[in-house]
């Protein structure tokens, strides 16, 4: 039989919590607070816990202008 956990180790995570999502991303956790107040950046609330969706991370990104550097 196998056991529920050893089913997901080494699964892709599917969520982060803030700080995960903040280092994810380079920004600091008051800069994602406000991303995700002003609805850039949308979150699941889990008890206490806000969880943001890694494929919301990618699409928030690929939603942003290229920079001109990233265009030269």
């Amino acid at each position: 039989m196998t056991s529920r956990s050893s089913t997901i180790v080494g699964a892709p995570r599917l969520a982060l919590c803030v700080n995960d999502a903040a280092a994810a991303l380079g920004i600091g956790r008051a800069h994602l607070y406000v991303l995700m107040g002003d609805g850039r950046l949308p979150y699941i609330k889990l008890g206490k816990r806000r969880l943001v969706r890694v494929a919301d991370l990618h699409a928030m990104l690929d939603g942003l202008p290229a920079s001109a550097t990233a265009r030269a």
